[in-house]
């Protein structure tokens, strides 16, 4: 799914400028990806909600003190990190549980189905 990260800019005609990231969480795309709200609330609450953690501000603005970073911190932006990667992660599993299922029931040409008695050694 494509979420445009570009918005019209109202001021100059025919120009565009970078949408904030309150407003990229809060697209109902990025919603609809998500399927719920409360994935949404979560960033927005971590990274950009005044009565929040407000991290993206904190951080990018030079207002965080050395207090704030910290292991907790790190655990919150490596857990954000996956999360926004889950959506490809699913694809590429799905595409991943399909193609191996049509592998094992032998419906794809170029895989041969495996020789059991040439797999395990016979006793003698």
């Amino acid at each position: 799914m494509h979420i445009p990260i570009y918005k019209p800019d109202r001021e100059k005609k025919g120009n565009s400028k970078l949408r904030l990231l309150d407003e990229l969480l809060s697209d109902s795309s990025y919603v609809a990806m998500w399927g719920q709200d409360d994935f949404t609330d979560y960033m927005m609450t971590v990274l950009t909600k005044q009565l929040g953690w407000n991290l993206r501000n904190q951080v990018m603005h030079g207002e965080a003190g050395d207090e704030t970073f910290s292991e907790n911190l790190a655990n919150k932006l490596i857990h954000i990190l996956l999360l926004l990667n889950l959506p490809e992660i699913k694809s590429k599993a799905q595409h991943l549980d399909n193609t191996l299922f049509l592998v094992y029931c032998g419906k794809r040409k170029h895989s041969p189905k495996p020789n059991l008695s040439t797999t395990i050694p016979q006793e003698e």
